[in-house]
């Protein structure tokens, strides 16, 4: 019995060894996951589309751009947009036209009466002709005929002027998006070489010869003046270089100078009031006597208790609530727009305090995932990436009809679409177009924040659900760089260079749910003699315009079969 018993628990305590070891070795063996995405994590956002922000206040997008300053250091600075009040779809109310920094161009009908103006949302129009390289537009809307159908004109950072005309009519403004933007250029050399930067236009018959001149203040570091080109060629084909192009005002120490003009003191000369880069208002009076152009030393005015509205000051005249006097609209960093009725008499301008314009946003907010970046072009409108669920509890992410793939290990997935804008006047969605010039803005991709380590000449394999319709050209990338010493300078030091590493593959569009799986390797470099652990992200890059979802994005060690 005493034999039997050692027996059996000798062959329990073989049979528990075994089953650890075989416990061990499948753990060992199992494949080690480098990352998981189930996209569980999100946050409530105001849809941004319809220039209406969390606050019901107007709102388009914020940009940022290199400015110089005055020590000469070249800062990030925020830009704000440029506001114009103007009647554009001719029904007798005064509207406001926004371009932000970015270079969308916002249209805020009023719907108010002509003492009373209202906004609700925006629409956009289907035109940006700036590159991703050169935005910060500054823009004046302008009849050219006096009384017709309003156009658009813009100068960029670039230095550089755009005339998009309104091939619509006085109540059906139209603008298109031409096949190349240099064929909407606005030459103003000969030679059509660039002089400035950050131009910012003002169209107006300075000389009173019935032709429409070009006023535009500039940025160029150091040299910022305001400069009148006056037509040689006519409204319909207007001609501007240097040989009549005059310094109508000279800067002084103002830089940036964004120029409006107004009879300002009502003496039936054209006054020259502008904005600067640190945030004041200026007034130059005409004291101009025939050709010869004369101003009086400038002189700054107050708005409410301010004398100071935000760097780079952008802003428009317009009679908003019907009094006969000229109302201020201003251009803020936050993409908001600020509104100063005029409470003097003519002649003598007085501002009430700065209030931002209100509007509604007719879109439902949404849930903005947390920890996926998405980058989209410049040159694209209208487009989320959210989190939705099929729980109707959850009212953020539910959606009717939708349904998770099989075997989902979260509770929501991810989408990208094109939301349907609410629109009279301007219906086109800019999708996502390749755009060499486009800078930064030319990749459309869903980019997981979490980065991973990648040991080259081993396999690893990624692995998602998607669904997808409408879009062109769908695939993922896996693409990481190291530094390397690539030898010695003059000096002794050590110059370095970079190892690029990739791996991609395109998937197509699907109307059910399909996991898709890849191999990912990167070879060990030529001359480089042992593995290397690389810094790697994920891309998911989408071209034109559609409705994507994923699920269950995973990357592990190994070739794992489907």
């Amino acid at each position: 019995m005493i034999r039997f018993h050692i027996l059996s628990v000798f062959t329990a305590i073989m049979a528990v060894s075994q089953y650890l070891c075989a416990s061990l070795c499948m753990a060992q063996e199992k494949p080690a996951v480098l990352y998981s995405g189930t996209f569980e994590r999100f946050q409530k956002r105001g849809n941004p589309w319809a220039g209406v922000d969390e606050q019901s206040f107007i709102r388009t997008f914020e940009a940022r751009a290199p400015i110089v300053t005055n020590e000469g250091a070249t800062v990030n600075e925020a830009v704000p947009c440029t506001p114009n009040i103007v009647d554009l779809n001719g029904d007798g109310l005064l509207d406001l036209v926004v371009v932000d920094a970015r270079g969308l161009t916002w249209f805020y009908a009023n719907h108010g009466s002509r003492t009373e103006p209202k906004f609700s949302s925006a629409e956009i129009v289907p035109l940006m002709l700036s590159n991703g390289q050169a935005q910060c537009p500054g823009m004046d809307v302008v009849s050219f005929d006096d009384g017709g159908a309003y156009s658009l004109v813009y100068g960029d950072w670039l230095g550089q002027i755009f005339y998009a005309p309104n091939t619509g009519n006085k109540t059906s403004p139209r603008f298109t998006q031409p096949k190349d933007s240099a064929d909407y250029l606005v030459k103003t050399t000969y030679k059509g070489n660039l002089w400035g930067n950050f131009f910012s236009p003002a169209v107006y018959d300075w000389d009173q010869d019935g032709r429409k001149d070009l006023i535009i203040g500039e940025g160029t570091y150091s040299a910022n003046s305001i400069w009148l080109f006056l037509n040689q060629g006519t409204n319909g084909q207007p001609v501007f270089n240097e040989k009549k192009r005059l310094p109508l005002v000279r800067g002084l120490g103002r830089e940036h100078l964004t120029p409006v003009v107004l009879d300002w003191n009502e003496d039936g000369k054209p006054d020259i009031i502008t904005g600067e880069r640190e945030g004041y208002i200026s007034v130059y009076l005409n004291e101009s006597t025939g050709e010869e152009y004369k101003f009086r030393e400038p002189f700054k005015i107050r708005i409410g208790n301010q004398d100071k509205f935000g760097n780079l000051t952008r802003f428009k005249f317009g009679d908003l609530n019907g009094d006969g006097l000229p109302d201020l609209a201003i251009g803020r960093t936050n993409g908001r727009i600020g509104l100063a009725l005029n409470r003097g008499t003519k002649g003598n301008p007085q501002f009430s305090e700065i209030r931002d314009i209100t509007g509604v946003n007719p879109f439902p907010p949404y849930a903005q995932p947390v920890g996926v970046n998405f980058f989209a072009p410049v040159r694209s409108t209208y487009h989320i990436l959210r989190v939705v669920s099929n729980n109707k509890a959850d009212g953020l992410t539910y959606e009717e009809g939708f349904q998770p793939p099989p075997g989902s290990k979260g509770n929501y997935s991810l989408k990208l679409e094109f939301c349907q804008p609410r629109t009279t006047y301007f219906n086109g969605i800019i999708p996502f177009v390749w755009d060499e010039t486009d800078g930064s803005g030319n990749l459309f991709i869903i980019n997981p924040r979490e980065r991973f380590k990648i040991v080259t000449n081993k396999n690893y394999t990624i692995s998602f659900w998607m669904r997808a319709s409408g879009f062109k050209r769908l695939r993922w990338n896996i693409h990481g760089a190291e530094t390397i010493v690539t030898g010695k300078d003059e000096d002794g030091l050590n110059v370095t260079g970079s190892l690029h590493y990739g791996a991609e593959r395109e998937f197509t569009n699907s109307n059910e749910w399909v996991n898709v799986r890849g191999t990912i390797r990167f070879d060990r470099k030529p001359g480089v003699k042992e593995d290397r652990e690389i810094q790697a992200s994920l891309d998911i890059i989408c071209e034109d315009k559609g409705t994507l979802y994923l699920d269950d994005l995973t990357l592990t060690e190994g070739d794992i079969p489907f």
